[in-house]
């Protein structure tokens, strides 16, 4: 059961994320909407996303690790949410997987099962560092700036010390044993 430090850098992890990629589509020239409004009752996509005559129900899933079978299932699960929301907004779906890093081989396998099982479906890859791919009617143009030249954000690998360790306990001890 993961620990709620490690849920709420998983929380900071999609919001870095998403906000990366709403940078992207804004300054692309897209108009972007972060909070769409739910149609009637259902539940609404990540983002809503238009320009011209492209517009996008996007549907955003980030993994809390970057393996190959999640990032999979995480992308499968992003179509079938995306291919929902889109037909309710008389938009088309664009399904974006996402994680702390996505490797060159987690990508393609990525890229293949989109062609193979979703070719009807906009797709994207994005991680904290370089991968950033957007597929679909209008969207190869768009780009976002490197992880590199984004403002400096607290590390989301390294975890916090844990001061209830054996260590920080004994020290505890040593500290406090003259009280």
């Amino acid at each position: 059961m993961p620990s709620s430090i490690d849920i709420a850098r998983s929380h900071l992890l999609a919001r870095e994320l998403q906000d990366r990629l709403f940078d992207a589509f804004k300054k692309a020239g897209w108009r972007a909407d972060l909070e769409p409004a739910a149609v009637e009752g259902n539940s609404h996509p990540d983002m809503v996303v238009r320009r011209g005559p492209h517009r996008y129900a996007v549907e955003v899933k980030v993994a809390r690790e970057p393996r190959r079978s999640l990032l999979q299932a995480m992308f499968a699960d992003a179509v079938l949410q995306a291919r929902v929301h889109a037909r309710d907004l008389h938009a088309s779906p664009l399904a974006v997987v996402a994680a702390s890093r996505i490797s060159p081989v987690a990508a393609k396998e990525i890229r293949d099962y989109a062609q193979r099982f979703a070719p009807d479906v906009a797709w994207g890859l994005l991680d904290s560092e370089a991968c950033f791919e957007l597929h679909g009617r209008g969207l190869d143009a768009i780009r976002a700036e490197p992880a590199s030249d984004r403002e400096a954000k607290p590390s989301l690998s390294r975890s916090p010390p844990d001061l209830f360790s054996d260590l920080g306990q004994w020290l505890l001890k040593v500290l406090m044993a003259e009280h």
